[in-house]
């Protein structure tokens, strides 16, 4: 049986593998980018890295006194909050502050729990586990992102950005730090996505959103959920999706890392980097996450760009 330090030791390797393989998948599609603009016989550097910025949504990227095989260095240092390699560091630094955080966790996800329970008219849910691998994340980073330059609209998974208020919706929260705050849930806002129709779901904080343009596209969540028991209905959405990978555990009750897709299809189940976007452990998702590069090719790439612009025909023919 694992014991806390291998779990401790699993948590530091999966983030570590997942900082190099985001890191060199982000350099990679920068220097790719390069590379066709270079082909285009552009007259300008000033022109080509104006391509640059449009192409990879770097909106802060210098364009004075820049040359386009700098990048991506010049990347980096437009945006220094957004780390190439995914991985925000730590803000809380200690076992004390970070137990803290869990407890005051724990104590909204049982209200959580509880309350959703009574609305629907169903018995009370019992003790609500604590999620202790959340813990062992937050002893080495506070969130990770996809730094997404080919506008895919892929969220991060940050922690401590939302509260659930009921099954189907998240809504923001300026902290949980104070009695009144985590029995109101003040400046809440709904993030209008839910899990799909086959999930139950206890309790949950929401993790991150990204939008596409001024659209939201997908959204993160840390969830206490499984796949509800199989009660003989929908069978053709289920041969349908037997094929598709999921989490190996998703009939057993867990704490899991789900995506959610604004406006999409919650009945017929989402797909994401070949498989379903819910995870067993956050190892499991890490590795995921990374995964990107293996599911895009060049026509893949250019249908995102041409989805971010809201163009329909051949914007590249310039």
């Amino acid at each position: 049986m694992a014991t806390a330090s291998d779990a401790d030791a699993t948590m530091q390797q999966a983030l570590d593998q997942f900082r190099a393989r985001m890191g060199a998948a982000s350099r990679q599609f920068i220097q790719d980018r390069v590379a066709e603009i270079e082909a285009r016989g552009i007259a300008t550097e000033q022109e080509k890295i104006l391509r640059m910025a449009d192409r990879c949504n770097l909106e802060a990227l210098d364009t004075d006194d820049q040359r386009l095989a700098e990048i991506p260095a010049p990347v980096e240092s437009a945006s220094p909050l957004l780390s190439m390699d995914g991985v925000y560091p730590t803000r809380l630094y200690t076992d004390e502050a970070r137990q803290i955080y869990l407890d005051t966790l724990q104590e909204v996800f049982q209200r959580q729990a509880e309350e959703w329970a009574a609305a629907e008219g169903e018995d009370p849910p019992g003790p609500i586990p604590r999620c202790d691998e959340l813990g062992r994340f937050l002893r080495y980073a506070q969130g990770v992102i996809d730094p997404d330059f080919r506008r895919s609209g892929v969220a991060p998974f940050e922690v401590g950005l939302y509260v659930m208020s009921k099954p189907e919706d998240m809504v923001l929260a300026e902290d949980l730090e104070s009695s009144e705050q985590r029995e109101r849930y003040h400046e809440r806002i709904s993030m209008i996505a839910g899990p799909d129709c086959d999930m139950e779901v206890r309790a949950g904080l929401g993790m991150g959103e990204a939008y596409v343009g001024h659209y939201p596209k997908l959204y993160s969540a840390y969830l206490y959920c499984r796949q509800r028991p199989d009660d003989g209905e929908d069978e053709d959405v289920l041969d349908e999706d037997e094929d598709v990978p999921d989490a190996p555990n998703i009939q057993e009750w867990g704490w899991r890392v789900v995506f959610m897709e604004f406006g999409g299809d919650a009945y017929c189940g989402q797909v994401l980097y070949g498989r379903k976007p819910r995870f067993d452990s956050i190892p499991e998702f890490l590795d995921w996450y990374a995964s990107w590069p293996d599911y895009l090719d060049a026509r893949g790439i250019l249908s995102l760009r041409r989805r971010a612009i809201h163009c329909e025909i051949d914007c590249e023919s310039d």
